[in-house]
């Protein structure tokens, strides 16, 4: 309009045009910066309820509750659920952008060079969309196989650590060949999308470029007008082409993305899920009631963690290794959710530094005096423990039994 203008001699027409012309580009900026700004919010609060959400899930069963598990939640949140939620909101709206700007520019194209030019942009879009539908499994199986291989190469990172720190220097290279081999899958699968995502971006352009250029080398000399107009419409030609090849890549992580945020929806129902009533041998587990030293049964034992009033003492559960002791504490937790299970492997205080297992051990215990729950499960509390500490950490419990029923599995039943 303001070259119109300027075409005319209406100055005054013209610079208006031009101010207002900047006045809405400053406009899309601000609205642009503004987008930004609620965009990190919406990232930062969608990572911190999925957190949330996924570790409610998984505590709230506790047949999940194997070392496994609970070190392929802790990986996947910090790493696979972060970077996904992180990319996929920036993600669908350059989508957006990028359609809107084809869908205009290609109207422009219309307008200007007429229904053929028009026609072929459009070819060039629908070939883009037709080659996305026909990979879209390939695509999908390629985004479940990243992600998989993700999880497990990262898992394997604190076994590769342990070894090159207390191990063999024969063991840390075994355990960095098994890391490396992980990692070779890892980079095959997003190799593999790669390839397939570049093919499907090319090849509209590559008929996009011969169809336009068949169109100019049959002009004919009469056609000057409409091939200045396509001259003067070549820097917005080659934008629109490098935004149909934005576009194919944008589809075919279209269908990656929806692939990945389905997986954070699947990924605790995926989880191994353990029997725990069959992994509890009856005939070879015992219960002592440490104060009367009778022998209970585990119905015994379940009508007292069930009670609504539960008895005060220690009772301590024996049995050889694998015979299920862990899982009947875990048994009884579910029986009783308000109930506080200390295991070896997760410490409410978290692991502190510079205390001694046996420091720290004495810490978790002191903190569950004052705890208002009336069932204390204790799980081989005096594991890798000293006399001294072992002691120590009984006299603590003999302080929660004074106000708690205390169930307790011994490293050494004693």
């Amino acid at each position: 309009m303001a070259g119109g203008s300027v075409g005319e001699g209406d100055f005054q027409s013209a610079k208006t045009q031009i101010l207002l012309f900047f006045g809405l580009a400053t406009v899309a900026y601000v609205t642009s910066s503004i987008g930004e700004i609620f965009l990190v919010k919406s990232q930062n609060q969608i990572w911190h309820k999925y957190t949330l959400d996924t570790i409610h899930k998984f505590c709230s069963d506790l047949r999940l509750s194997s070392e496994s598990n609970r070190k392929s939640v802790s990986q996947w949140i910090a790493s696979e659920a972060l970077s996904t939620i992180h990319t996929a909101a920036p993600f669908y709206l350059s989508l957006i952008s990028t359609v809107l700007n084809i869908v205009l520019t290609t109207a422009v194209f219309f307008f200007s060079l007429g229904f053929l030019v028009g026609c072929v942009v459009g070819a060039a879009l629908i070939a883009s969309l037709l080659l996305v539908g026909l990979a879209k499994p390939k695509i999908e199986r390629f985004a479940n196989e990243a992600q998989s291989n993700k999880l497990s190469t990262l898992l394997h990172i604190d076994t590769l650590i342990v070894n090159g720190h207390f191990g063999t220097s024969a063991m840390a290279k075994s355990q960095s060949s098994s890391f490396s081999s992980k990692a070779s899958e890892l980079y095959q699968s997003t190799e593999r999308y790669n390839n397939l995502e570049q093919i499907i971006a090319c090849t509209p352009i590559i008929l996009s470029v011969l169809s336009v250029s068949f169109f100019v080398y049959f002009l004919k000399e009469s056609s000057l007008i409409e091939l200045g107009i396509l001259v003067a419409l070549l820097p917005r030609t080659l934008q629109l082409f490098g935004n149909i090849h934005s576009l194919s890549s944008y589809l075919s992580n279209l269908f990656l993305m929806n692939r990945k945020i389905q997986n954070l929806h699947n990924f605790i129902p995926n989880l191994e899920s353990q029997n725990l009533e069959q992994q509890v041998n009856r005939s070879a587990i015992t219960i002592t009631n440490k104060s009367s030293f009778e022998e209970i049964t585990i119905d015994d034992l379940t009508k007292l963690v069930t009670s609504r009033q539960p008895a005060k003492g220690r009772i301590l559960i024996a049995g050889e290794n694998g015979s299920g002791k862990s899982s009947l504490l875990k048994m009884l937790k579910m029986l009783n959710e308000s109930s506080v299970l200390l295991t070896p492997g997760a410490k409410f205080n978290g692991d502190l530094l510079n205390l001694s297992t046996g420091q720290l051990q004495i810490k978790e215990l002191k903190s569950l005096l004052a705890s208002p729950e009336k069932i204390i499960l204790l799980d081989e509390w005096d594991a890798n423990l000293d006399t001294k500490n072992r002691q120590a950490c009984s006299a603590i419990i003999d302080q929660i039994s004074a106000a708690h029923l205390v169930v307790e599995v011994r490293h050494t039943p004693h």
